[in-house]
């Protein structure tokens, strides 16, 4: 297995706990997504990604957010949170913006393309072999493996904890310093 040289992370639980307003998270009503972001704003990281995000970035290492929020709200989270993200990745919300797919939402192999496109223009030698994209999901484990890249699952919020504990999973990850074994 080759060491990781780019880090990528799926966000709601994965970097933050949101399991106190998952309901009105996935709301599409402008009114309660504005209270929403009011008080995720002030949910910290999951325990543990404040030393991992100082150390990749003493190291280096790149670390892109990659989910299926909106990408207005994933940036303001990377600011209000000083994630200092190289690139985030997130919804736009119409089917224009995926030139790979005709899904509304296209799938996070999709968007790991489209991370890996960003990435080859700064590091022209990388190979899928060396991304990990951490998530908390079973499917994200699987759209890992169909990229191609390596695949590591969160284990400290996910829901799916026994699936992923049966994955193929390349890694599992107790806490987010777990990944520092790796970057060492």
């Amino acid at each position: 297995m080759n060491k990781p040289k780019v880090i990528i992370s799926d966000f709601d639980l994965t970097l933050v706990d949101v399991t106190s307003i998952e309901k009105d998270f996935r709301s599409r009503n402008k009114e309660v997504r504005k209270q929403m972001e009011k008080v995720a704003k002030t949910l910290p990281l999951v325990d543990g990604w404040e030393t991992v995000l100082q150390i990749l970035r003493a190291k280096n290492i790149p670390f892109f957010i990659l989910s299926n929020n909106q990408k207005n709200f994933l940036e303001k989270m990377n600011k209000w949170k000083n994630i200092n993200a190289f690139h985030i990745i997130g919804r736009y919300g119409t089917k224009a913006t995926y030139p790979y797919t005709e899904a509304k939402v296209p799938p996070k192999s999709v968007k790991l393309q489209q991370a890996e496109e960003i990435l080859l223009q700064t590091y022209p030698d990388l190979r899928r072999e060396e991304i990990i994209y951490i998530g908390d999901q079973l499917k994200d484990i699987e759209q890992s493996k169909i990229f191609g890249c390596q695949a590591g699952g969160c284990l400290w919020c996910s829901r799916e904890k026994d699936e992923l504990l049966h994955s193929n999973a390349d890694y599992l990850f107790e806490t987010p310093t777990d990944l520092l074994k790796l970057v060492a």
